[in-house]
């Protein structure tokens, strides 16, 4: 899907953490519904019917989602909401996969939702309205905010679930129990 992210080594790691949760789930910035498709998929397999959402600002990438959720006959459903702007109800579990490249002499040249503009700031404000059980992000140690993140995550308790390094980055996959 043009202009959409397409899931890389963070989309993989998160999905690793993802697949040993049990219950309803909500993918914030979803691109193309890679982790819920597959999560909604393990489960039903499982014999379990969850609820699984997926959201994006992006209309493209939720017109994607779609496409991709009838291709892989999964039943996760995927909609419009720029953040938690159109979210009416909570989920047992949360999850976001956020840009997070900082500033860089390349970002002309890199498309621009790779790059976070405050929206780790606003899930991280908001997520606990929405999240009954809790909620994993992924970090990179080369987002420019890192420190900071990283320190309200570890006020929230937050454990690191998965981490690993790549030649060009650290990810790190926290998880904030409630």
């Amino acid at each position: 899907c043009k202009g959409v992210y397409y899931p890389g080594e963070d989309s993989f790691l998160l999905l690793k953490e993802v697949l040993k949760l049990e219950g309803s789930l909500l993918e914030v910035g979803g691109g193309t519904g890679f982790i819920s498709i597959i999560y909604e998929r393990e489960k039903s397999k499982e014999g379990k019917s969850y609820v699984v959402e997926g959201v994006d600002k992006s209309r493209e990438a939720v017109e994607c989602s779609i496409k991709n959720a009838k291709i892989n006959n999964s039943k996760a459903n995927f909609y419009y909401s720029d953040m938690f702007s159109n979210i009416k109800k909570s989920y047992d579990y949360v999850v976001f996969n956020p840009p997070y490249l900082g500033r860089d002499e390349e970002r002309e040249e890199r498309e621009d939702y790779l790059y976070d503009k405050g929206q780790i700031y606003e899930f991280l404000e908001k997520v606990e309205r929405y999240a009954e059980k809790g909620y994993l992000i992924v970090l990179s140690g080369e987002n420019e905010n890192y420190s900071k993140y990283k320190e309200i995550l570890e006020e929230r308790k937050a454990k690191i679930t998965a981490k690993e390094h790549y030649f060009f980055e650290d990810l790190e996959v926290y998880k904030v129990e409630r």
